[in-house]
């Protein structure tokens, strides 16, 4: 398994910048953000559920109770204000500025579990920190920069970047006794709720079209 960590590092870097530009070719096809996060969450909440009907894995057979269960969901929001704050970014800043502000998560992650777990981080924590950041700034083409960046932008990435913080360290120290599919089934249900009570407006006044459908898939 450590020799496919490198597999799993690299994979997560390239997700950084996927959901990015999926979000503004679902815009560009006239999909607004309230119904495509919707839609992409429910379909999640649905097929994982499916699944865990398939398998059998019920709640109440594992090592858990309610105010566990409870706690993996309200934590699942943390990837609902994600998601709510990326999409937002998105439509005021470039994908390649989104992602590199996104990837602030990668130390603000680490900051956080070290207020967390009243420890400093290590010299080869700060300096995998300074290497992922580093590397995502060339990778992106960021610099240099020709064109005005809107400031808005920039804040709804970075809350977009420190949502995501929350949720790599609440996913790493919650319900770690569960299934990992039930885990993942219980926190996308947190974000479905999140989205579904942020996004209400836009939800209840769009009509369902099959792009809307086709985008968030």
């Amino acid at each position: 398994m450590k020799k496919l960590a490198p597999v799993f590092v690299g994979l997560g870097a390239i997700s950084f910048g996927i959901p990015a530009s999926l979000f503004k070719i679902a815009r560009h096809q006239g999909v607004i953000n309230g119904p495509l996060l919707f839609w992409s969450f429910l379909s999640a909440v649905v097929i994982l559920g499916i699944i865990q009907v398939i398998r059998r894995q019920w709640l109440h057979n594992q090592y858990t109770n309610w105010r566990q269960i409870g706690l993996v969901i309200a934590a699942g929001t943390a990837s609902g204000f994600t998601n709510t704050f990326y999409i937002q970014a998105l439509k005021l800043i470039p994908v390649a500025v989104a992602a590199v502000m996104l990837m602030q998560a990668v130390w603000l992650s680490t900051l956080l579990g070290s207020v967390i777990h009243h420890r400093l981080p290590s010299r080869l924590q700060v300096f995998n920190i300074i290497l992922v950041l580093l590397g995502t700034v060339l990778a992106a083409g960021l610099f240099p920069i020709t064109q005005e960046i809107s400031p808005l932008g920039l804040l709804f990435s970075f809350l977009a970047a420190c949502a995501y913080a929350c949720t790599m360290q609440f996913t790493a120290s919650l319900g770690n006794n569960l299934d990992p599919l039930s885990k993942t089934w219980l926190l996308c249900l947190g974000a479905f709720l999140l989205i579904t009570i942020v996004w209400t407006p836009q939800i209840i006044h769009s009509s369902v079209t099959l792009p809307t459908i086709k985008g968030a898939f």
